[in-house]
């Protein structure tokens, strides 16, 4: 095995690697050999039956689309129903049938449907069609066959190791819900590891990095495995329940979600050393600039007129108009609510540039999400009143604060909530991870 993914066309399974969910791994029950996984791939002997049943099927409605007009009745609304039945016939042969239904539906359709008046082009195009529907579907089969008898041996020897997740890859071009390359390796079996492909992920839930695996794999032929992943722990209302505990430890805070609209009006900045004095930069980049409501208007009512003038030449509806209007209207409301989020907050933090009161702190905790730059601060300080602050800061270079890090506070003196955090500049490494900090997943 290598460090790579196997190549090969996406679309046919080559090895018999197998991942197989699990209600969990923690109960005696879940440590016997997972028989189900080897089940729900074993071939049906009557794959080759239904294969030819459906091919004839496919065959007859084929033949009933090319045929000409008016005959026997086989018309309109007919002809449409003809269509979908042939359309579910192809699903059932996809899942169910054999590659050669696929032949035998196009080409025995094609040639029943010249026999019944049909015209020549249609029936060669529906012939073509079939053909190279089948000409993937054998080659999977073809793959079944080879690696089917490896995994199938798994029964009869097999090595049990626990295991987890090591690398998670998206495929490319894979759309939403995005699918991942997954490879899972385990300390109990140096140099080996395996690849399981295109596994797909569902909203809140993906292939994470340190997912816990149990590995059931034959010595001898090591690639034979079946992957046993547990979904109270990989779920999606799993993760989200983990999700959830995490952001109400973080006091309502979602580490994992910048907002683009921030009223709590704390900074933090960085700072060459523990004693360098009140950082007035970091508040003063915060003021808002002049008023550009003007400008958003002008700019809106131009788009909004060239949209209508195209639409007007093109001889559109108005349709595209009015969706346009209802995107700027919906820009416009978000910049108006950032704005005025934006506002609030330098009320609170311009009284720290005339009179700043100092106070020594300590971060108490670091929370980093999985995946995300960036991570929610715990502060604490005894001689502020109130004594506790939460930020959310994107991790850079300089900042990368650690538990149990000085921090020096600077607090409007009459709005202890309105505060400058000032942390002490991380040392130039990129690669260092926050030390004492807690993963939320």
């Amino acid at each position: 095995m290598t460090g790579r993914p196997p190549a090969g066309l996406r679309l046919v399974r080559r090895s018999p690697t197998t991942w197989w969910p699990v209600p969990t791994l923690g109960t005696p029950e879940s440590r016997g050999f997972p028989q189900a996984a080897l089940d729900a791939h074993r071939p049906s002997p009557w794959r080759y039956v239904l294969g030819g049943l459906l091919g004839g099927a496919l065959a007859g409605v084929v033949a009933l689309l090319l045929a000409p007009p008016g005959w026997a009745a086989w018309d309109g609304a007919a002809r449409v129903a003809g269509a979908v039945a042939g359309l579910v016939l192809l699903a059932v042969v996809h899942t169910r049938g054999h590659p050669v239904a696929y032949a035998l539906g196009g080409v025995g359709g094609a040639a029943a449907g010249l026999a019944l008046g049909g015209r020549v082009a249609p029936a060669v195009v529906l012939a073509v069609v079939g053909c190279a529907l089948a000409v993937p579907a054998w080659s999977g089969y073809a793959a079944r066959t080879r690696w089917w008898p490896r995994l199938d041996a798994l029964a009869e020897r097999h090595r049990c190791v626990e295991g987890a997740v090591a690398e998670a890859v998206p495929v490319a071009g894979s759309g939403w819900p995005a699918r991942y390359d997954v490879r899972v390796t385990s300390p109990d079996a140096p140099g080996l590891h395996w690849w399981a492909l295109e596994r797909q992920a569902s909203p809140g839930s993906r292939p994470l990095v340190g997912d816990p695996v149990r590995i059931w794999y034959r010595p001898d032929d090591p690639e034979a495995a079946v992957l046993c992943v547990p979904e109270d722990v990989v779920a999606p209302e799993a993760r989200r329940r983990r999700y959830r505990e995490h952001r109400d430890a973080n006091g309502g805070v979602d580490p994992t979600l910048p907002l683009p609209v921030r009223d709590p009006p704390v900074v933090v900045a960085t700072l060459p050393d523990a004693d360098a004095p009140f950082p007035a930069a970091a508040v003063t980049a915060l003021r808002p600039g002049p008023g550009r409501a003007p400008v958003v208007l002008a700019a809106a009512a131009a788009v909004l007129a060239l949209v209508s003038a195209l639409t007007f030449l093109a001889g559109r509806s108005g349709a595209t108009a009015a969706g346009t209007a209802v995107l700027v209207a919906v820009a416009a409301w978000v910049a108006a609510r950032t704005r005025a989020s934006r506002r609030r907050r330098w009320a609170r933090l311009a009284p720290l540039l005339d009179r700043p009161v100092r106070a020594d702190g300590v971060v108490e905790r670091v929370v980093v999400a999985e995946g995300s730059p960036w991570c929610v601060l715990h502060v604490a300080s005894p001689a502020a009143p109130g004594g506790t602050w939460l930020a959310r800061e994107r991790t850079t270079p300089r900042l990368r604060p650690t538990a149990g890090q000085r921090v020096t506070a600077w607090h409007a003196p009459d709005d202890p909530g309105a505060v400058v955090l000032g942390i002490p500049a991380a040392a130039p490494d990129p690669g260092r991870e926050p030390s004492g900090a807690a993963r939320a997943g």
